[in-house]
């Protein structure tokens, strides 16, 4: 394998390699799912096999002439197209690497080397929201290059969806390709939001959903990276089968649980210039996390009420208290509450405004009570 730390979807694994080995290699793959979860590692592992020198049964081997350029992403088989910044200093014909600010193709080929050795790594530039249609006419280019006898020439394209955006000229530019399909050539489509992608591309591709990863298997990964088996828990079931996520919430766990415990206790005590410092400086993927965190914690309390599994161990104190003193249904209704902001924000609403709202929309189901003098931690050492 090229990537030794890439869980495998077994099942996607299978039937890709079916295809191949029967020979009935489709124009196009379309692989999708939630980010974060090893689609694009899939697809290079694909590749790796297909021109591996010395293949095992399911796998590339790793050690290869072939497999040593795929680690580098170096293989002149592969191309990989990715959203770029648009700009209007360059020309319709100029091909990509010429597009592209100094800076941002400096970006670009060090985010491709930590891809070729990090399964779960993202290439994405700063403001790069489509897929420009310089990238097609390159493809169009490259996909009439001569090919070398038994070898596959595969064009992996991430972030799928931004073809469409912000019109379908890219998209449609593609299609016309895929219309013609070219001997040894394949086309792998990435994507984590399928709804986004034209009609007339999903037809001509073959799909394969990608499901989260489980969480027994996220936490295994983390226990082989030697992450505490308490961290690894509340870690493997917060990051909702997102294995990038996870990686990013063990650097900044402590920072995530301690705004969360703020957030908390700001709404318990009505204390709105503390709810809105914690979401201070907060990018729309910061905010969205977060809600995700708190409807974690209103589950809890849920499921505690219940005498049912929890995430947050460590709060398990906490939920005692907090539960003798509220209804069980109030839970519910702030995890509805949160994931109408949730969406708000996710469609791009005032984040400031939305934030003020759900306070209030919280904050008036704890009725009647107040523990303005009471600090979480004594809660949880009690």
């Amino acid at each position: 394998m090229i990537y030794k730390s890439l869980i495998v979807n077994k099942e996607v694994n299978e039937k890709v390699l079916s295809f191949y080995k029967k020979n009935h290699l489709p124009n196009a793959f379309l692989f999708y799912g939630n980010e974060g979860i090893g689609k694009e590692a899939h697809a290079i592992e694909f590749f790796s096999f297909m021109n591996c020198k010395s293949p095992n049964s399911d796998s590339a081997c790793g050690e290869c002439s072939s497999c040593k350029k795929v680690k580098l992403l170096e293989h002149e088989l592969l191309s990989i197209t990715v959203p770029l910044p648009r700009s209007k200093t360059y020309k319709k014909n100029s091909s990509v690497i010429n597009c592209l600010s100094s800076k941002d193709r400096e970006n670009l080929i060090l985010q491709f080397e930590e891809k070729g050795q990090k399964p779960y790594s993202k290439i994405k530039l700063d403001k790069a929201n489509t897929i420009i249609l310089n990238s097609i006419k390159d493809i169009r280019n490259n996909i009439n290059l001569s090919i070398p006898k038994d070898s596959v020439k595969v064009h992996l394209i991430l972030e799928a969806e931004k073809l469409c955006y912000p019109n379908k000229e890219s998209a449609n530019a593609l299609l016309k390709i895929l219309e013609e399909p070219k001997q040894n050539n394949l086309f792998i489509l990435v994507t984590s939001d399928i709804s986004k992608i034209i009609d007339t591309i999903l037809s001509r591709c073959t799909l394969l959903f990608f499901p989260n990863i489980k969480k027994e298997k996220i936490k295994k990964h983390l226990l082989d990276k030697n992450i505490d088996e308490n961290k690894a828990e509340i870690i493997s079931k917060l990051c909702f089968g997102n294995i990038r996520k996870a990686s990013e919430l063990i650097k900044s766990f402590d920072v995530e649980i301690n705004i969360v415990e703020n957030l908390i206790l700001s709404i318990i005590n009505k204390d709105l210039k503390k709810w809105q410092s914690n979401f201070h400086n907060m990018d729309k993927e910061d905010i969205l996390n977060m809600f995700n965190f708190l409807i974690v914690f209103f589950r809890d309390l849920k499921n505690y009420s219940a005498n049912k599994i929890i995430c947050y161990d460590n709060f398990e104190n906490y939920y005692k208290k907090i539960t003798l003193e509220y209804p069980n249904h109030i839970w519910l209704e702030c995890i509805t509450s949160i994931n109408n902001s949730y969406n708000y924000i996710l469609r791009n609403g005032y984040s400031k405004l939305i934030i003020l709202s759900l306070f209030i929309e919280i904050s008036s189901l704890f009725k009647n009570k107040n523990f303005d003098n009471f600090k979480l931690n004594e809660w949880i050492t009690q």
